[in-house]
């Protein structure tokens, strides 16, 4: 039988598979493995992306920590890049600008924020003084110091005060401003405040510095900040507190011909009654002044009581008093807390000033004034430059930064300003602010009066003991026999010397060589 021929086709039991290259590894076993494989792929392709993502991760929180090891040199030159010097004149100018990366570069340096410029203002003084209140934050975060104390004294609350920046004077009393810290002058925030009739900083400060209410009281009537008077009383300030030289608040706002002050404080409970130590009362002020319609007001005020009526014209001493007409409203700016400030009680019941039971006069006396003038004055200010006169008449020019000639004094502000003297009338009163460049102590030449150096002293004598004691301006002293009491020299004249006991607030004047007033 012949052989079957290949025909190209096999039935079903006869075919097999081929196994070619196409269709090898078709197999269940082997399409597993190909998906396993598949899946490892992507597996290591998902590491590999993570694994770049932390090492992408990790660079970037290196690289500040690169920024943070730079060298004091290599941020002294990155400052030097912003045109800025490190010094103290640059860092407190970048304070006032708001420039906080420049600061921080200041402070990642090693700068300290505490450092005052070339007029001795510091940084914080000058955030506050433009109302700059992320600026302040900032340098408080950074271990700048509320309380120190730069020109003439003034601490950044002061400055923030007499600035009406309420929300940074709420800022800083809370990081621990002291409220109750007095500049060269004895001035305090709350009564920069007064001065210039910014209601809502006084509401904040009045808490804290209830001793200075009386006294601001006085000072906003007299310059007639209505606000400022009326925040006052609301917050406690005694209405019929007194002036040194006995003047209520409504005789002042009375002399002043101010009908809405004068409304206010009667409103509030003053006493149309009281007289200063000349004997004069609200109304006949004002009728002498040709202030009638105020006059009419005060005659038709409810009658005063009898307790009021009783001393309204005795001195707080008992010893004749001058008159008036010798203290202008610029003295009352310029003298200190008036007798008794401290006290919580009325005027009306304060007891004449004394040390135990015996008067500052039976303590002590003054035996030697020495006053120390300087040997020039201010004559005139003409915009940012002042005329100053030599004790030969010769004058010059200077403006802020200059030298005057001759002396270790240096020009550090300069102030054309107006006040009102005892008659009402605008007096010129411009003054410069002087700086001594060895010791930094600062004072003021304020236009045609003769100016105290510091070096001015008295000397004291103890009765008891005969002790002598040299005190200079401004300076502070004890008594043997009450170490704990401090008392300070505010002003010497040449029969006269101020001193005021630092504990109350409490004031007396010691002739020379007689009794105190």
């Amino acid at each position: 039988m012949a052989p079957r021929q290949y025909s190209g086709r096999l039935s079903l039991n006869e075919r097999e598979p081929a196994i070619t290259s196409e269709n090898a590894g078709n197999g269940p076993s082997d399409k597993r493995k190909r998906r396993q494989r598949k899946a490892l792929g992507q597996s290591n392709a998902l590491r590999a992306r993570w694994s770049s993502f932390f090492r992408l991760l990790a660079l970037l929180l290196i690289l500040p920590c690169f920024g943070c090891s730079k060298s004091k040199e290599d941020l002294i030159k990155q400052l030097s890049t912003l045109n800025l010097q490190f010094n103290a004149d640059d860092f407190v100018r970048c304070a006032a600008e708001g420039d906080q990366k420049a600061l921080t570069l200041f402070l990642q340096a090693g700068f300290d924020p505490n450092a005052p410029n070339s007029a001795n203002n510091t940084a914080l003084m000058a955030a506050a003084e433009r109302g700059r209140a992320d600026i302040v934050k900032f340098l408080l975060d950074n271990k700048a110091n509320p309380n120190v104390a730069g020109r003439d004294g003034a601490t950044p609350l002061m400055v923030a005060a007499q600035n009406n920046q309420p929300e940074i004077v709420k800022l800083l009393l809370s990081r621990g401003a002291d409220p109750n810290h007095q500049d060269n002058s004895g001035w305090t925030a709350v009564l920069k405040a007064a001065y210039q009739g910014h209601a809502k900083c006084i509401a904040l400060l009045a808490a804290q510095s209830k001793l200075e209410l009386d006294r601001a009281l006085l000072v906003a009537t007299l310059m007639e900040r209505k606000d400022a008077v009326k925040t006052l009383l609301d917050n406690g300030a005694e209405v019929d507190t007194r002036a040194s030289d006995g003047r209520t608040p409504l005789i002042l706002a009375s002399g002043k011909g101010n009908k809405e002050l004068v409304q206010a404080l009667l409103a509030a409970g003053a006493d149309p009654s009281l007289t200063d130590r000349a004997g004069e009362t609200p109304k006949t002020v004002a009728a002498a002044k040709g202030f009638s319609e105020i006059a009419e007001l005060l005659s038709k005020a409810p009658a005063p009581t009898p307790s009021a009526t009783a001393v309204a014209a005795a001195s707080p001493t008992g010893s004749p008093q001058p008159s008036p007409s010798a203290i202008s409203d610029a003295d009352i700016l310029q003298m200190p807390p008036p007798e008794g400030a401290a006290s919580s009680g009325s005027p009306r019941q304060q007891q004449p000033a004394t040390i135990g039971s015996t008067s500052m006069a039976q303590k002590i006396s003054v035996e030697e004034v020495q006053e120390a003038f300087l040997p020039v004055t201010l004559a005139e200010v003409q915009g940012n430059k002042a005329v100053i006169k030599d004790a030969d008449g010769s004058t010059y020019t200077v403006t802020v930064g200059d030298q005057l000639k001759g002396m270790s004094y240096r020009v550090v502000d300069i102030q054309a300003r107006n006040v009102d003297d005892k008659d009402g009338n605008l007096v010129d009163a411009s003054l410069v602010k002087l700086r001594h460049e060895r010791t930094g102590q600062t004072i003021s030449l304020v236009k045609g009066i003769p100016t105290r150096e510091h070096g001015a002293y008295v000397v004291l004598l103890l009765n008891s003991t005969g002790q002598r004691i040299k005190v200079e301006l401004d300076h502070d002293f004890s008594l043997p026999d009450q170490p704990s009491q401090r008392y300070r020299v505010l002003d010497i004249r040449p029969t006269q010397v101020v001193i005021k006991r630092v504990n109350d607030g409490e004031v007396w004047t010691l002739q020379k060589g007689g009794s105190d007033q």
